[in-house]
């Protein structure tokens, strides 16, 4: 009886040992796939974009103008989701790889983040308009007039501020942020009041269709191209200030508002932008060795084949020549 269960128990463990073996081979098989794909998927050329996200974003780790950030991360961030894995836009397989069971809840997928992504994709001037129109510029005029009120901001009322804003990661409240805060004060004159207190992107179409048509250019932004949109994009902003005064004061708290979104959210995308860049170039340098290492293995192999045959040969010969001696 005791041997018998001891056979059983031995047994088990073989099964499971199989098991494991087989499944850290599918692990293995599955790690090296995804080696495999973002090697060849992935271009130079978006490979560059990725690049060009991430050290966008690395510049705004500390004194951030926000205006200035909310334009850099438009361009950048657009740029990079019109990168491609064998010919897949970027958007669609991280919207996928999001969509992963067991991701924490602020890095798990949404119902809007594939319209955030495919406006991206599009070109800094609809990635510019899908931004502008998330932003709370009601609450953030509302604060910036109470901030006029007082007699002297100082730098603990700008942090208040920006600390004022529960996201994650934390916004910047470093001597150029404070900084930031008094020129958006200063250039939109916060103590007058807004006459538009809500997000600017419908009030936009206008001055985008008036820019378009000066160039013969589509009138809707996702009809444009990339670059047409980004020369857009480029002149819109004195278009609105030489056009309509009290919209560019608005807009200017809804380019801030985008820039504090590109200065906090823009970090976990550039890590996954960078995670991308890493997985290629490990991609790059494990095919080859795969390439190797099957033509070592697939050498072996048929040297151990000829050998066998080979002693084969000898040991056939040397039976034969055995049972001639015995016929003898």
């Amino acid at each position: 009886m005791g041997q018998a269960q001891g056979a059983w128990r031995f047994g088990l463990l073989r099964s499971y040992g199989r098991l494991w073996r087989w499944a850290g081979y599918g692990l293995l098989a599955a790690v090296l796939i995804v080696l495999a794909a973002a090697g060849l998927g992935i271009s130079g050329n978006d490979a560059e974009r990725l690049r060009g996200f991430v050290r966008t974003v690395d510049g705004f780790r500390a004194n951030p103008e926000f205006r200035q950030v909310g334009v850099r991360y438009i361009h950048a961030g657009s740029g990079a989701l019109q990168a491609r894995v064998f010919g897949v836009p970027a958007g669609r397989v991280l919207h996928t790889l999001r969509r992963l069971p067991g991701l924490p809840p602020r890095l798990a997928a949404n119902d809007h983040l594939a319209l955030h992504y495919q406006h991206f994709s599009e070109g800094p001037l609809s990635a510019y308009l899908h931004l502008t129109r998330q932003q709370g510029v009601w609450d953030t005029t509302g604060m910036l007039m109470e901030l006029a009120k007082r007699p002297a901001m100082g730098d603990e009322d700008a942090r208040a501020f920006l600390r004022s804003f529960d996201v994650w990661p934390a916004v910047v409240t470093d001597q150029g942020a404070v900084a930031s805060v008094r020129k958006l004060m200063a250039d939109v004159e916060a103590g007058r009041g807004f006459v538009f207190r809500k997000a600017v992107d419908e009030m936009l179409e206008a001055h985008i269709r008036a820019i378009a048509q000066t160039k013969d250019w589509p009138l809707e932004p996702r009809l444009m191209t990339p670059s047409q949109q980004e020369a857009v994009l480029e002149e819109l902003d004195e278009h609105v200030k030489r056009t309509s005064v009290e919209l560019w004061r608005t807009k200017q708290v809804n380019d801030f508002l985008n820039g504090m979104w590109g200065q906090t959210f823009g970090r976990s995308y550039a890590r996954a932008a960078q995670w991308a860049v890493w997985l290629r170039l490990a991609g790059r340098v494990e095919i080859p060795l795969l390439a190797v290492g099957l033509a070592v293995r697939t050498w072996v192999v048929r040297r151990r084949v000829r050998e066998a045959a080979a002693v084969g040969k000898v040991v056939g010969a040397a039976k034969e020549k055995l049972g001639a001696s015995l016929r003898v």
